[in-house]
């Protein structure tokens, strides 16, 4: 819809840092509504989901909204590129400075010559795309103090690795108020 996009720019244009609401997050729990909200969403069943997620998964410190607006982005792409259905891959595992998450699908690929404009604001090679999803995606993992890189090869499936901390370094203090931030259902 127009206004979602709106808020979309209004978020992705924001100078100021964004306040973020931390709190422990269950990514294992994000990771599980994330998929079943975007396969109901779509109204498809044609995805499997694979998580390979403990359950003993530690928390991370994080904004639990902005998370799943991650997760939701991802799994949303995912999806569109397996028109004729597949797996959906998600991995947690931890290491000593904190989770690694890999979201693999068995879709259509990224060609190499735009591998490395996928996170622009507004780039996009879908017909009514805004260009959006993945630039909000990697805005959110760097704002988790996060990295994220994708590996891809036409027509084998694409590979989106995401590492965050457990517990965010101390930011300097945050001016902005919580109702600048627009909830992404």
């Amino acid at each position: 819809s127009l206004i979602m996009e709106q808020l979309l720019a209004k978020f992705l244009n924001f100078t100021k840092p964004l306040n973020l609401v931390l709190e422990k997050v269950n990514l294992k729990e994000i990771s599980d509504e994330s998929f079943y909200q975007v396969s109901e969403y779509s109204k498809r069943k044609d995805i499997v989901f694979v998580p390979k997620i403990p359950d003993d998964l530690s928390f991370v410190e994080g904004d639990k909204i902005l998370l799943k607006q991650c997760f939701q982005n991802l799994f949303q792409n995912a999806f569109e590129s397996m028109p004729k259905g597949g797996k959906l891959a998600v991995s947690i595992q931890e290491d000593k400075d904190g989770l690694k998450i890999e979201v693999s699908d068995q879709g259509v690929g990224i060609p190499a010559d735009i591998l490395d404009k996928i996170f622009n604001p507004f780039f996009t090679t879908k017909e009514k795309g805004t260009g959006l999803g993945l630039s909000l995606v990697k805005k959110i993992v760097n704002l988790h103090q996060g990295k994220i890189q994708v590996q891809s090869k036409l027509n084998s499936g694409s590979k989106f690795i995401i590492s965050l901390p457990k517990e965010l370094q101390q930011t300097t203090e945050l001016s902005e108020p919580r109702e600048k931030v627009y909830y992404l259902n």
